[in-house]
């Protein structure tokens, strides 16, 4: 199993076992190529996970950054 270790010490308080992210992107243009469009959704399994963690003092605990949940989106544009 991947383990990802937020410091050069392998400190297990600031670990995090291995995961996956899936994301999805659905794109289209106009013969012209003037037109586009996109439909895009990245986290779709919606997990939970941690971009960073920086260990604290026993006081103040542990600082996790937690990555985006489940985005998705359209993007329409026109090149001129």
């Amino acid at each position: 199993m991947l383990v990802l270790f937020f410091n050069t010490f392998q400190d297990p308080v600031v670990r995090q076992d291995g995961y996956s992210l899936l994301g999805a992107r659905l794109s289209f243009e106009t013969l012209s190529r003037r037109w586009y469009g996109a439909l895009f959704a990245s986290n779709l399994l919606d997990e939970l996970y941690a971009q960073t963690m920086i260990r604290q003092d026993p006081i103040i605990g542990n600082l996790r950054f937690w990555g985006a949940p489940r985005t998705y989106g359209i993007q329409i544009g026109v090149r001129y």
